[in-house]
């Protein structure tokens, strides 16, 4: 199975690996930034904050690339833990494939958000541009191109999102002895590996809004709490569904398990035989494990991971707007 995302299309005319491609590309436009510039008379310093965003959205094309390549790793994994045959979930798992990467939809969505973000960005961009209309319209060129292809990464990633859910209808299995990097846990390793690659970029724009002339803004802040709260939310909410079915299915084995407990306990109590007592220890030890079954396909420590990817840009930008001198 291969998805090919417009990030990865947009790059391949250029004879390198796609990150590479992809910092070349981005850097070449900052190159004709800066030159532009320079060669216009009495230009304010603006490269240097304009760095930022070609940064910014370095970031989001080599995320983009790397969470689409762990969905269609996820593909080879999804027979452990769905009952469905073969081809058919195959079929079903490229067509949702399909519809975060490909088609008219994540180009459209692309656009709106490109052309929503230049509007918002322009009296950013003029106070920090020169007298120079040409090097206007640049700089909009290439900041819509950065946010109309923001916007594709936002529906993918909106649509990824739905996917583990779209799962949890079908047959589930569940096992009861759970190993990292295998069956259910898979699912939970791939899309902790995503939001710790967005966090990436999230960290990336809470920086610039630190170093820009805005740092004191408390709409900054609460942009950076929104945006740390939807990532932590894109690797949690996708993944309710399984961890339901996982839970129903701990409960019903230990229900289902505490009659043989109880006839071991009651043989015990009647005849305390060596046997008898082994036997029920046995169980006792069985019991523990079985309450030890993890309920969601991801073990906590991912939680605190990501939690504390988070915390860092969040605590670094609350310092800059409330203890700024």
């Amino acid at each position: 199975m291969r998805i090919t995302s417009y990030h990865e299309k947009a790059v391949k005319f250029i004879p390198l690996p796609p990150w590479l491609s992809i910092i070349v590309f981005w850097e070449l436009l900052y190159l004709a930034d800066y030159l532009i510039e320079q060669s216009i008379p009495g230009s304010p310093a603006g490269p240097s904050l304009f760095g930022g965003p070609i940064i910014f959205f370095i970031s989001i094309f080599i995320n983009t690339i790397f969470c689409s390549k762990q969905l269609t790793k996820l593909a080879f994994h999804l027979p452990t833990f769905i009952d469905k045959p073969a081809d058919d979930l195959e079929a079903w798992y490229s067509l949702q494939l399909r519809k975060c990467y490909e088609g008219w939809m994540p180009i459209a969505f692309g656009l709106l958000v490109g052309l929503v973000s230049g509007y918002t960005m322009d009296p950013i961009i003029r106070k920090l541009t020169a007298d120079s209309t040409g090097l206007l319209i640049f700089r909009h060129g290439y900041h819509f191109v950065g946010y109309f292809f923001l916007g594709i990464s936002l529906w993918a990633l909106a649509k990824a999102a739905t996917m583990p859910l779209a799962l949890a209808r079908f047959k589930v299995k569940v096992s009861s002895f759970q190993v990292r990097g295998t069956g259910l846990q898979t699912l939970g390793m791939a899309y902790f590996r995503m939001a710790l690659s967005i966090s990436v970029s999230f960290f990336i724009a809470v920086v610039f809004l630190i170093l820009s002339p805005f740092s004191s803004s408390m709409v900054g802040m609460l942009w950076s709490v929104f945006g740390a709260l939807s990532i932590f939310l894109f690797f949690i909410v996708p993944q309710m569904g399984i961890h339901k079915i996982m839970s129903e299915v701990k409960y019903k084995k230990l229900d289902a398990f505490s009659f043989h407990l109880d006839t071991a306990l009651e043989q015990s109590i009647e005849n305390p035989s060596p046997e008898n007592m082994k036997r029920l220890k046995e169980l006792f030890e069985l019991q523990g494990h079985l309450k030890n079954i993890n309920e969601w396909p991801f073990e906590l420590s991912m939680v605190w991971q990501l939690v504390t990817a988070l915390i860092i840009p969040l605590g670094m930008a609350a310092v800059e707007i409330f203890f700024k001198d």
